[in-house]
């Protein structure tokens, strides 16, 4: 393991290459490289791509928008994204709003062309992840990405939020139904 001190001294001394540009302290650019370096071994740990995380990401920008929601968003999405979850459809409505407003205003008449980025956006249609980024997610989208809270919503399956910004978690189908009927949604 490389201690944070040596990643200063190594940096201090010029051998940090061009990584990160013009960075304000040595100490500065060792610790984002620390992190850069963590991140990429949740990754692995994930079974994720850089692409893949950063498109899981967007999807999670734009359901919440506060850190612990982020974070029990992103645990219903990878349950449903873990191999035998029965649930592999995201059902996510962000992905079908991007879809909507971003691409199909653009397609014009073309079925086989609406169809194709139907299929590879709204992931009511497609399995697991989009093709690629639905929105521009930050650093708190990625960091909730990559690690979900699955301390409290290791077994939950579904969420909604009431027009108030209030989340309802749910295991099931049933108990999501009775949160959208608690919520005034659907």
């Amino acid at each position: 393991f490389i201690k944070m001190q040596e990643l200063a001294d190594y940096a201090a001394q010029g051998r940090g290459g061009k990584i990160i540009a013009e960075a304000a302290d040595p100490a500065g650019e060792a610790l984002f490289l620390m992190e850069e370096f963590q991140r990429r071994q949740r990754m692995q740990e994930l079974g994720m791509s850089l692409d893949e995380v950063i498109t899981l990401a967007s999807i999670i920008q734009s359901e919440a928008a506060t850190v612990d929601d982020m974070r029990g968003v992103s645990a219903v999405f990878h349950n449903r994204l873990e191999s035998g979850s029965g649930l592999p459809y995201l059902q996510s409505d962000v992905t079908y709003f991007y879809y909507r407003d971003e691409i199909e205003p653009y397609v014009g008449s073309d079925e086989a062309l609406d169809e194709a980025y139907h299929t590879s956006y709204d992931t009511y249609y497609k399995k697991g992840l989009p093709v690629g980024p639905v929105s521009n997610p930050g650093a708190n989208a990625i960091e909730a990405a990559l690690n979900p809270d699955m301390e409290n919503h290791g077994k939950d399956y579904y969420f909604l939020a009431d027009s108030s910004g209030k989340f309802y978690w749910a295991k099931t189908h049933d108990e999501h139904e009775a949160n959208m009927a608690a919520a005034g949604v659907g």
